[in-house]
């Protein structure tokens, strides 16, 4: 069973990344690839804050974080096509600037809770501001 279960894992991280080429300006309009990676890292957030308040799952962790890490490369690469462009350059740029810093400060509360810590009253508040300026940001 864990043979299938990597087998598949294997099979769509080599497609996402198959999908993961340098974008041109003529592919997917850029608002819609923005819209469903906003949609996925909030998701992905949302999923991240719950298991932070409560039971901690490694597995479900690792192979979300995969899926995002393949979606944030993406909206990168559409942020280095777009970077000339009045309207999407700013927004892609910003978009990439956001999700970074979200997760470079997620890492020390992940690692707090695989220690089987619980976080403090100021790290849940900054979950939850994060929370609103994601879906203020990301999902207008």
């Amino acid at each position: 069973m864990n043979k299938v279960i990597t087998a598949v894992l294997c099979w769509i991280i080599s497609s996402s990344c198959t999908m993961a080429t340098v974008p041109a300006k003529s592919d997917q309009p850029v608002e819609d690839v923005t819209i469903l990676a906003s949609v996925q890292f909030a998701t992905h957030f949302e999923l991240i804050d719950r298991m932070l308040r409560g039971d901690w799952d490694e597995k479900t962790y690792q192979r979300f974080s995969l899926y995002d890490g393949v979606v944030h490369e993406v909206i990168k690469k559409y942020a280095n096509t777009y970077q000339d462009d009045a309207v999407w350059g700013p927004f892609l740029k910003q978009r990439v600037e956001l999700q970074l810093r979200i997760l470079e400060h997620l890492k020390p509360l992940i690692v707090k809770r695989q220690a089987g810590k619980r976080l403090s009253d100021k790290e849940l508040a900054w979950l939850a501001a994060t929370n609103r300026e994601i879906r203020e940001k990301l999902l207008q």
